[in-house]
């Protein structure tokens, strides 16, 4: 029997899949700015409303394993570009106040 993926509401952005090295030299041949912050994961404003638990406990384990996965891309606005999951994983492990590495 398959199981059913257990999704919060729908709506899909697109992701950021290619390597981050490739993200940055595509933005730097674009001329177009962009600098690591900290910022409070709390802060931040999920513009996807589509959360796949299962991928979501993925990030878990690996938070619980010490792994980094990156930093979560944001708009000037806080808004999350790519990296919900992650943002949702960093919450329900750590908690809204917990600061994270996010690209702006």
């Amino acid at each position: 029997m398959k199981t059913k993926k257990q999704i919060i509401k729908e709506h899909v952005l697109p992701q950021l899949n290619k390597p981050f090295t490739q993200i940055v030299k595509g933005l730097e041949q674009e001329n177009i700015e962009f600098r690591p912050v900290i910022v409070r994961v709390g802060q931040l404003k999920p513009l996807q409303n589509n959360i796949e638990v299962s991928k979501m406990d993925g990030m878990l384990d690996s938070l619980k394993d010490n792994k980094d996965f990156g930093p979560i891309w944001i708009s000037s606005d806080n808004d999350i570009l790519d990296g919900h999951h992650r943002a949702a994983a960093i919450i329900k492990n750590s908690g809204r106040d917990e600061k994270i590495k996010c690209i702006r």
